[in-house]
Protein backbone atom coordinates (compact mmCIF):
# COMPACT_ATOMS: atom_id res chain seq x y z
CA UNK A 1 0.00 0.00 0.00
CA UNK A 2 2.78 2.41 0.91
CA UNK A 3 4.50 1.62 -2.38
CA UNK A 4 1.31 2.47 -4.32
CA UNK A 5 1.04 5.82 -2.54
CA UNK A 6 4.67 6.68 -3.26
CA UNK A 7 4.33 5.71 -6.93
CA UNK A 8 1.14 7.70 -7.39
CA UNK A 9 2.71 10.73 -5.71
CA UNK A 10 5.74 10.49 -7.99
CA UNK A 11 3.47 10.19 -11.03
CA UNK A 12 1.47 13.27 -10.03
CA UNK A 13 4.63 15.30 -9.42
CA UNK A 14 5.92 14.35 -12.87
CA UNK A 15 2.59 15.18 -14.52
CA UNK A 16 2.48 18.59 -12.83
CA UNK A 17 6.05 19.40 -13.89
CA UNK A 18 5.27 18.38 -17.48
CA UNK A 19 2.13 20.53 -17.55
CA UNK A 20 4.11 23.52 -16.26
CA UNK A 21 6.78 23.04 -18.93
CA UNK A 22 4.17 23.20 -21.70
CA UNK A 23 2.95 26.73 -21.02
CA UNK A 24 1.47 28.33 -24.09
CA UNK A 25 3.30 31.38 -25.41
CA UNK A 26 1.65 33.91 -27.69
CA UNK A 27 2.86 33.51 -31.25
CA UNK A 28 3.13 36.23 -33.83
CA UNK A 29 0.49 35.63 -36.49
CA UNK A 30 0.69 36.61 -40.15
CA UNK A 31 -1.83 39.46 -39.96
CA UNK A 32 0.12 41.15 -37.15
CA UNK A 33 3.39 40.67 -39.05
CA UNK A 34 1.82 42.30 -42.11
CA UNK A 35 0.67 45.28 -40.02
CA UNK A 36 4.25 45.70 -38.76
CA UNK A 37 5.58 45.54 -42.33
CA UNK A 38 3.05 48.12 -43.56
CA UNK A 39 3.85 50.55 -40.73
CA UNK A 40 7.60 50.28 -41.34
CA UNK A 41 7.26 50.73 -45.10
CA UNK A 42 4.91 53.72 -44.66
CA UNK A 43 7.34 55.36 -42.23
CA UNK A 44 10.32 54.78 -44.54
CA UNK A 45 8.43 56.11 -47.58
CA UNK A 46 7.36 59.23 -45.68
CA UNK A 47 11.01 59.91 -44.86
CA UNK A 48 12.41 59.10 -48.30
CA UNK A 49 14.19 55.89 -47.34
CA UNK A 50 14.30 52.60 -49.21
CA UNK A 51 14.24 49.70 -46.77
CA UNK A 52 13.75 45.99 -46.46
CA UNK A 53 11.71 44.81 -43.49
CA UNK A 54 11.83 41.29 -42.07
CA UNK A 55 9.51 40.16 -39.28
CA UNK A 56 10.35 36.99 -37.36
CA UNK A 57 8.49 35.15 -34.61
CA UNK A 58 10.11 34.43 -31.24
CA UNK A 59 11.56 31.17 -32.56
CA UNK A 60 13.48 32.88 -35.35
CA UNK A 61 11.09 31.89 -38.16
CA UNK A 62 10.44 34.44 -40.90
CA UNK A 63 6.77 35.50 -40.82
CA UNK A 64 6.76 38.38 -43.34
CA UNK A 65 9.17 40.24 -45.58
CA UNK A 66 9.00 43.32 -47.81
CA UNK A 67 11.63 45.17 -49.81
CA UNK A 68 10.81 48.60 -51.18
CA UNK A 69 11.49 49.21 -54.88
CA UNK A 70 14.07 51.90 -54.16
CA UNK A 71 15.97 49.75 -51.64
CA UNK A 72 19.43 48.45 -52.46
CA UNK A 73 19.56 44.69 -53.09
CA UNK A 74 21.98 44.14 -50.20
CA UNK A 75 19.53 45.36 -47.56
CA UNK A 76 17.46 42.18 -47.93
CA UNK A 77 20.13 40.01 -46.33
CA UNK A 78 20.98 42.55 -43.64
CA UNK A 79 17.31 42.90 -42.75
CA UNK A 80 16.93 39.16 -42.32
CA UNK A 81 20.16 38.78 -40.32
CA UNK A 82 19.14 41.55 -37.95
CA UNK A 83 15.57 40.31 -37.61
CA UNK A 84 16.57 36.70 -36.95
CA UNK A 85 19.17 37.79 -34.36
CA UNK A 86 16.67 40.02 -32.57
CA UNK A 87 14.11 37.21 -32.45
CA UNK A 88 16.56 34.55 -31.28
CA UNK A 89 18.22 36.67 -28.57
CA UNK A 90 15.18 38.71 -27.55
CA UNK A 91 17.00 42.02 -28.04
CA UNK A 92 16.06 44.86 -30.40
CA UNK A 93 18.39 45.24 -33.37
CA UNK A 94 17.89 48.97 -33.93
Amino acid sequence: MLRAIILSTAFLATACATAEAQRAEPTLDLSTAQVIIAACVDHAAANGHGVAVSVFDQHGNLKAFAQMDMADASVRDVSQWKGRSAAMYGVASA
